[in-house]
């Protein structure tokens, strides 16, 4: 787990086209931006985008994408104003902001009307408020493209701040605060944040909650609002189906109307982030969980955050945090001083830049940390020393060349929600290019880089238990009450790490071997564009009593790509069997530290590539280029016969697994609940805590044991897809079966995926306690016995309940900040899920609370709720939704292994599906409708969990025995007269009237 835990976007890509305006608009209303994105994407679904790029005359930005292949229309907004710029008095307020504009417009003055119309037309919305900048987004369906885009667009024209949505979104405001309060990663960020400057506005509550806003009230944010939100400050993206001029025509006419202020970019003024005082300082942090952290942070100098074209970041995180041999973790591997470490850059503002190292400890590690830190500073001494090679700046700007020209086809909703952090930083003319792809080498800047990372410009951050780190907190942070100490590290320590010896066994990593030179295809387009749902024809070239592998050749997507996945079942690991699941995880650790010396340059190379436990073996999935995919997974395959290991390595993963296992009993309430559920549900499951109380019982001896007989019976099922031809699918078939050469495993001796059915007895409920703070609630209803149309049924309704579920529930009750409903297909047996978090109110209150809105809602079913107009509507959605799910050889992959094994090969599942919802009537669905959801239905199981909740949050009513109790509690006296002053209107009654 970390704060800093890196994660690369793949971004939407623009074509690099330059399209001319043709519009019958006047050019005062908008002028063209020259597109400088140059580099040609080769996908054959995604090249025929077309990019046009405008700034309207009110100064906001927007980037057009049209593509003809668009399953969705969509939107983000990035306006650059953030939490940095929150008034003193008022913490939080920029997030409140962001709020408060989904809550009604002049234009649209209904609180819930645009999430409600987004969710009726099969779209998702999100926002969130960084430092410097806040982004907006939405997806929809193309049809309902023109309206959601005009009432987003009102988002910031005139939102309405109504003092009754002001209120209730303070709450939604404090249980989002509240679900941060035991989350590690954001309790380490808050002490960070309080260490700052004070000066420096990263110091602040961003987040805010009920105590830094509760005086807030309309006239506040209206006027924080308006003096912050400016169209100059604003870029737009939208991706659609419709043509440009179609587009820019919108685009115009929605968003001309945001005020331009000529606000300018928010700015600090040679304020540094850190200061004197807090160099040469160890910060123990006391973590929630059993958590082992190290890190080592930098606030880089200014001129760093702002290097898109070198990335020098980039390039020293390729080396840092390099896994093979030679690097940083392999030498703390090979001394037992730790397991995993993270590299990265992150952005923190325009002009600020955190660099960090995370390495996860081993105990070991814990009680030698100055030696782990002595490890990373002769780490980077040793790069200083060998100079910066060009062959690293050229692999890592091929790789990204490559992702760059074969970018997957996305759903639209996750390509702009990617959008809408970079669209911050980078210039609109050459986006995304140069955010996706380093453009030079520049070893000078590299060097300067380097030379900054030393001892003394260092934060050293120790998230480790009290117990373990024998240093007791003595502070505790202000916002979230984390519990915490700073000890100033010896003068001679410092010396010692800024002066480390080299250390021969750390080298640079070699050139890449794995970035795919061969990006030829093996296989033709042969389907039509026009197929609704272009599964390929999957042929068994394997059938017999050793396995059954399937081979289905890329027709459709045409990028040199391949999805393997080879699960080899055993009959030595079944999921109903804590302690045979524990040697399982132990032996994919193991497996994943094997591998270690070519798995980071796989996933540098482009290849996602997964090792996991199953509930009958062991899966290996390999997702990337086709070339060199066949000695990746070689590599994997003889990984599988690694003997027996040692016992100081057996012990370590044994430590590690136990902290895991124990930690969820720290997860989130919701969390809990759900992974309870999946334990009455599957017949054969192993919760964390089964898990937990089972590997204590795995000695050294007994693993060994089992692991050398792990695969004495096999059966293998894999699926070999994308581009590659059937003789190579032989070869793979044929190199899996041999490597596993074992007895065959029968297969009326396998295990089989059994669901429980409800009982008509209930409904029923499980309550537990919980060391966490927050309640949680998951309802799970399981529905009539499965068909196609009680499947589409089920959708359907559970389509049109989402939204109004949401509203009630979270945006009017205010019971939690999160608040959801999902339907669930398992293994043919149906599921209609609730789920809520709260702070404030009990699990069997929260419980009721969905009840009776499920009895409302089903009683308004074809009147106030779901007409016919509406049934129309969602199952034309849904429709779509399945035609164009599969967009991309990833989940093309992903949905030929479901169909092939949890079908049973019915590769026409798809087209059964859509042939359901066709086929279901109105009064069909009516009648199903009933029986899914009342209160006739009564295979119901609640999971209730109690946690903790702080007092002056608590919403529960209190048991009194006697009324004695209660006159002794409460006070006495004569009722006040009321004078006329009393009475006066506040600011909001003002208003309402």
């Amino acid at each position: 787990m970390s704060l800093f835990s890196h994660v690369c976007f793949s971004l939407i890509f623009l074509n690099s086209a330059f399209i001319p305006a043709q519009s019958p608009l006047p050019t005062a209303a908008y002028t063209v931006i020259e597109n400088e994105a140059k580099t040609p994407i080769l996908t054959p679904s995604v090249a025929e985008r077309k990019t046009l790029k405008i700034r309207l005359a009110n100064q906001m930005e927007a980037i057009l994408v049209s593509d003809p292949r668009a399953d969705q229309s969509s939107a983000a907004m990035t306006v650059k104003v953030g939490s940095w710029e929150d008034p003193k008095e008022h913490p939080g307020l920029a997030h409140f902001n962001e709020h408060m504009l989904f809550m009604g417009t002049a234009k649209y003055p209904k609180e819930s009307d645009y999430q409600r119309f987004i969710a009726e037309h099969g779209g998702q919305t999100n926002a969130f408020t960084a430092n410097d900048f806040t982004s907006y987004m939405f997806s929809v369906n193309n049809d309902a493209f023109g309206e959601a885009l005009d009432r987003f667009a009102n988002f910031f024209i005139k939102p309405l701040f109504n003092p009754s949505g002001v209120s209730r979104e303070l709450n939604a405001i404090d249980q989002e605060y509240a679900k941060n309060v035991e989350n590690d990663d954001i309790r380490q960020l808050y002490v960070m944040k309080e260490l700052t400057n004070p000066d420096h506005p990263d110091h602040e509550f961003g987040m805010g909650n009920s105590s830094t806003l509760s005086k807030v009230e309309q006239d506040v944010l209206i006027k924080w609002y308006q003096e912050h939100y400016s169209a100059n400050l604003m870029t737009l993206i939208v991706y659609s189906p419709l043509p440009l001029d179609t587009l820019k025509n919108m685009i115009v006419e929605d968003f001309s109307a945001i005020p331009n202020k000529n606000k300018k970019l928010f700015a600090i003024d040679n304020i540094p982030v850190t200061t004197e005082a807090n160099k040469a300082k160890m910060v123990y942090i006391e973590p929630v969980k059993d958590l082992h952290n190290l890190i080592l942070a930098w606030y880089l100098p200014p001129k760093f955050a702002d290097m898109l074209d070198t990335q020098p970041e980039a390039l020293v995180c390729y080396v840092l945090g390099h896994e093979g041999e030679g690097s940083l973790l392999a030498e703390l591997k090979r001394e037992h001083l730790a397991e995993e470490l993270r590299c990265g850059g992150v952005k923190t503002g325009a002009q600020s830049m955190l660099f960090y190292l995370d390495i996860d400890l081993t105990l070991e590690g814990v009680k030698h940390v100055n030696t782990v830190i002595e490890r990373a500073f002769q780490a980077i001494d040793n790069f200083k020393k060998a100079g910066v090679p060009n062959y690293l700046f050229d692999d890592m700007q091929k790789i990204a060349k490559i992702k760059y020209a074969y970018t997957p086809r996305e759903d639209s909703f996750d390509m702009v929600m990617k959008d809408a952090t970079h669209l911050a930083y980078e210039p609109t003319a050459t986006y995304p290019e140069h955010t996706l792809i380093p453009q030079k080498f520049d070893p000078a800047i590299v060097k300067e880089f380097l030379n900054f990372l030393t001892p003394a410009n260092a934060g050293f951050y120790f998230l480790v238990p009290s117990r373990l780190s024998g240093i007791h907190p003595d502070r505790e942070e202000k916002w979230l009450n984390v519990k915490y100490s700073v000890h100033t590290i010896p003068a001679r320590q410092m010396d010692d790490w800024a002066n480390a010896p080299t250390l021969s066994q750390l080298t640079l990593p070699a050139k890449n071997p794995l970035i795919p030179e061969n990006l030829s295809l093996v296989n033709s387009i042969t389907q039509s564009q026009a197929v609704d749902i272009p599964i390929p024809v999957a042929k068994a070239l394997v059938d017999n009593e050793y396995g059954k592998i399937y081979y289905a050749p890329d027709q459709f997507f045409g990028v040199p790509k391949v999805y393997w996945s080879i699960e080899i079942k055993t009959p030595n690991i079944r999921a109903e069997n804590s302690a045979e699941s524990v040697i399982a995880d132990l032996f994919i650790k193991n497996l994943l530290d094997s591998v270690k010396k070519f798995s980071y340059d796989a996933t540098m190379a482009g290849f996602n590539f997964v090792i996991k436990q199953t509930e009958n073996g062991i899966a290996i999935i390999i997702d990337g280029y086709n070339d060199n995919a066949s000695a990746l997974l070689e590599a994997i395959l003889k990984a599988l016969k690694t003997g027996p290991i040692d016992e100081a390595t057996f012990n370590l993963y044994k430590d590690t697994l136990q902290r895991e296992y124990l930690n969820s009993a720290k997860d989130t309430p919701i969390t809990q609940a759900t992974d309870q559920f999946k334990s009455v549900i599957y017949r054969f499951y192993s919760t964390n805590q089964q898990k937990a109380h089972a590997i204590q019982e795995v000695t050294f001896n007994l693993y060994n044991e089992a692991v050398s007989k792990l695969f004495d019976q096999t059966f293998v099922e894999g699926i070999l897809y994308g581009n590659l031809t059937e003789e190579q699918a032989r070869q793979v078939s044929q190199k899996v079966l041999d490597t596993v050469k074992a007895q065959p495993y029968p297969k009326d001796k396998q295990l089989k995926k059994e669901v429980i059915t409800l009982p008509n007895s209930g409904p029923y409920y499980i309550e537990n306690r919980i060391p966490v703070q927050g309640n949680a609630v998951v309802l799970g209803i399981e529905t009539a016995d499965f068909s196609f149309k009680t499947r589409a049924a089920q959708q359907i309704l559970m389509q049109a309940i989402s939204s109004p579920f949401f509203a009630e529930l979270r945006t009017k009750q205010q019971t939690g900040y999160i608040v959801y409903s999902s339907n669930e297909e398992i293994d043919r047996k149906l599921f209609n899920l609730f789920l809520i978090q709260s702070n404030t109110y009990e699990s069997h209150d929260l419980l009721a609370r969905i009840e009776i809105f499920l009895e409302n809602f089903v009683q308004e079913i074809g009147k106030s709720q779901l007409t016919e107009e509406d049934f129309n509507v969602i199952k034309k959605t849904l429709i779509d939704n399945i035609k164009h799910s599969i967009n991309n050889t990833t989940t093309m992959g992903d949905l030929l292994k479901t169909l092939a094994f949890k079908y049973d090969g019915d590769f026409d599942w798809m087209n059964k599906r859509v042939q359901g919802f066709e086929e279901l009537s109105y009064s069909e669905f009516l009648n199903l409708s009933q029986v899914l959801l009342s209160k006739e239905n009564r295979k119901r199981l609640a999971i209730l969990m109690n946690g903790q909740r702080a007092s002056e949050n608590d919403w529960n009513y209190r048991r009194i025995d006697t009324v004695s109790q209660l006159r002794k509690a409460g006070t006495w006296g004569t009722t006040p007269t009321v004078t006329p002053a009393t009475t006066a209107a506040t600011p909001a009654e003002k208003h309402k009237e």
